[in-house]
């Protein structure tokens, strides 16, 4: 029934050529076909290397994010609250995402954990080194996709007042042993939504408590020009 009602009721474009489902992160293929970005990293994982849609040759499989199908999509699904999917993680399957490889479909899993219950749930990332850890690695290692920054940041802000998360952030970024997050928290305050840079913002903000954060921050331009 829940598919029969996606069918008849959400537009088509938002709909994931895949799935069959609502998008969550829509990005576009060289041949200009739009996919949910879990259904389309499964299929060229697989080996793929054709367009599901169109069957045709893959010159490249690079996908780049469709924000404004992303925008188009928000928008609507806050008007529309039923069509909205409930997290599915509990903490038990978030200890088993760390303990494995981040990709995107379980960041988005990790951002739906936190924000079901923001001060209850920030209790895992005060407990778990390897989790922040993890996820500033993440972050760095895919700096150059906005819509990876803009979620990590909104995970980061709502876990920034539980103890210890913005000490071992500050840690971190200052031993450079996990990648260096400057570059992608100035993406998103370059390329985010208003939002997503004021979250940037507020992290970097939060991060600049001594001497040698503000060292970092200050050697890296593009933060300093945002």
């Amino acid at each position: 029934k829940r598919r029969e009602e996606l069918q008849v009721a959400v537009p088509a474009p938002f709909r994931c050529p895949i799935s069959m489902d609502v998008m969550k992160s829509p990005v576009s293929l060289c041949t200009g076909i739009t996919y949910d970005r879990s259904s389309i990293e499964k299929w060229l994982a697989l080996g793929n290397t054709t367009c599901p849609a169109t069957m045709i040759t893959l010159s490249s499989t690079r996908t780049i994010p469709n924000l404004t199908l992303r925008r188009l999509i928000h928008l609507w699904l806050s008007q529309n609250d039923s069509f909205r999917s409930p997290p599915a993680v509990c903490e038990p399957q978030l200890a088993e995402i760390f303990a494995g490889e981040l990709d995107s479909e379980s960041l988005s899993k990790v951002v739906g954990f936190v924000k079901e219950s923001p001060e209850e749930n920030s209790a895992f990332f005060g407990e778990s080194n390897d989790a922040v850890c993890k996820l500033i690695s993440f972050f760095a290692a895919r700096s150059d996709e906005v819509e990876i920054g803009e979620q990590v940041v909104e995970v980061l802000v709502l876990i920034s007042k539980e103890n210890g998360v913005i000490e071992r952030l500050n840690r971190l970024i200052s031993s450079g042993g996990v990648g260096d997050p400057l570059p992608a928290l100035a993406r998103v305050l370059r390329k985010g939504t208003t939002e997503s840079k004021l979250n940037a913002a507020r992290i970097l903000n939060q991060i600049a408590i001594n001497v040698e954060s503000r060292r970092k921050i200050s050697e890296t331009p593009t933060v300093l020009h945002e």
